[in-house]
């Protein structure tokens, strides 16, 4: 992401972002039904050589590419950086949390109710999450990235409960497919915010730093509690803009 924010300038943040998310979970749209296909023909150790295997593709792809110069400017102190980036960052993250709790607890749900073929709610999330970012990647660039994360994290929220709600697998599927669609641009969104405060050499750390007993249900109701707090971040955002920082 650093390697494609190099290579354009700070109105492009927002299309990095999404384009190197979307190939990100185009992976796992097709992981879950090829790891489960695997794992039922061969069992684990297949999925293991070809997790393996995958990435050493990617070595075949990058290294014709031309390297990108560095930039001879003073940076940002780590500790300017985070002063600069910790409001967004701290939205980042809890935008993040549904995310997490799909990719960590959905299957375990359908498990846990019975339901069969647990692995279609992270393809729908994936199919919802690479869609929105296809035709709406420009967005947060050309309105705002608070405005956006504003917006979507609503919806991942919204996602999240009906997961919580869920009493058939197609209420489940429909709730991961909405936290899929909101938090594809929760992200982006956010990193806006957060390029926008920092000069160009210090974008890639500032994205660096925003990155990263009860019923099975339950799990989704306090992710969509916790989602609806990074409304909250993208509200002051919004009450606070940037000013881009230059040098």
């Amino acid at each position: 992401m650093s390697w494609g924010l190099a290579l354009v300038d700070s109105r492009s943040t927002g299309k990095v972002i999404a384009w190197v998310g979307s190939a990100v979970f185009a992976a796992f749209a097709i992981g879950a039904p090829a790891g489960s296909a695997l794992y039922a023909a061969y069992g684990f150790a297949a999925i293991a050589l070809a997790t393996a295997a995958a990435p050493l593709a990617t070595l075949l792809l990058v290294a014709r590419l031309p390297a990108v110069a560095p930039v001879h400017h003073a940076r940002f102190s780590f500790v300017e950086v985070v002063g600069a980036v910790w409001v967004p960052g701290m939205g980042s993250a809890l935008g993040s949390v549904g995310f997490g709790a799909v990719t960590t607890f959905v299957a375990l749900l359908f498990a846990s109710r019975g339901w069969p073929n647990g692995w279609h709610a992270y393809s729908a999330y994936a199919t919802a999450f690479i869609l929105a970012r296809v035709f709406f990647s420009h967005v947060p660039d050309a309105i705002g990235g608070a405005k956006v994360a504003f917006v979507c994290a609503l919806i991942e929220a919204a996602g999240q409960e009906l997961i919580w709600l869920s009493v058939r697998p197609e209420m489940a599927l429909v709730g991961a497919a909405l936290t899929g669609f909101g938090f594809s641009l929760v992200y982006p969104g956010f990193g806006v915010e957060a390029v926008r405060r920092v000069p160009p050499q210090s974008r890639g750390l500032a994205l660096g730093l925003i990155a990263t007993g009860a019923r099975m249900n339950v799990v989704f109701l306090a992710s969509a509690a916790t989602v609806l707090c990074a409304v909250l971040v993208a509200a002051w955002l919004m009450r606070h803009p940037a000013t881009e920082k230059s040098t």
